[in-house]
């Protein structure tokens, strides 16, 4: 089965809206465990991939279409992956990139061109290696409120030539929160999903990370999001108007 759009296990990440992808590169990715695909396929997405999900490799390279680039975690029953990654670099220039979940497999598969990782694998550790296989795969800016987003870059930028640059976990978490910006995101789902800590742990780390990317979302520009703590979690909100600035609701009557 092949599914446009939609983190393996041991992948840790951020997830982004569809609709917010201006455009990017497209990934084949091959998986045959179905909710691990699908989550690291969202990751992908919200660094701006266009992702083509397959559970069989069987027929996964003749229908890979315009996918420049391939992520495989499992190829299912009966391939060696391998296989799969020496067909995909006899029709392909950039070569496959392979999670695997122990380093047996990785002189092998590094001695035939693969690109190898051993989870678990950070998404920004993964977005690297992609960007590295395909310098010019950067995917487009994203919108977040009224910013625009590079990725590839971790700059945010607004109406204007000014940009802000912000830290691997400062794009994850605030990517993770634009995705979820209709509710409050517990702080605990934020140490676990984004930055890889397990349980409740005890530290002021997110808080250090929070408070800086407060401060460049409002250097970056006075349309940026405000990140607001609510309970026990953060929120994205609108912008608050500022009061000394005429209502532009009042010019347009």
């Amino acid at each position: 089965m092949l599914r446009k759009g939609a983190g393996s296990p041991g992948v840790t990440g951020v997830r982004r809206r569809k609709k917010d992808i201006v455009t990017g590169k497209q990934v084949l990715l091959v998986d045959a465990d179905g909710l691990p695909r699908r989550a690291l396929a969202e990751q992908l997405e919200g660094l701006g991939y266009v992702v083509v999900e397959t559970d069989s490799a069987s027929d996964s390279l003749d229908r890979a279409g315009d996918c420049e680039l391939m992520i495989v975690c499992d190829p299912g029953p009966g391939t060696d992956v391998r296989d799969l990654c020496r067909s995909w670099r006899d029709r392909r220039s950039a070569p496959p990139l392979a999670l695997i979940d122990g380093p047996d497999l990785r002189a092998d598969l590094e001695a035939d061109g693969a690109v190898v990782l051993v989870k678990p694998v950070r998404l920004a550790e993964l977005a690297r290696k992609l960007q590295e296989i395909v310098p010019k795969g950067a995917p487009a800016s994203i919108a977040i409120g009224g910013l625009w987003f590079n990725p590839a870059t971790r700059e945010l930028s607004g109406a204007t030539d000014k940009s802000v640059r912000l830290t691997e976990r400062e794009a994850a978490i605030l990517a993770y929160l634009s995705h979820n910006a209709d509710r409050s995101v517990p702080r605990d789902e934020l140490l676990a999903q984004v930055l890889g800590y397990a349980g409740e742990t005890a530290t002021h780390t997110l808080e250090t990370h929070i408070y800086r990317l407060r401060r460049k979302l409002a250097a970056a520009s006075a349309l940026a999001p405000r990140l607001r703590s609510e309970a026990k979690g953060y929120r994205l909100a609108e912008p608050e108007p500022d009061p000394a600035l005429p209502d532009p609701a009042i010019n347009e009557r």
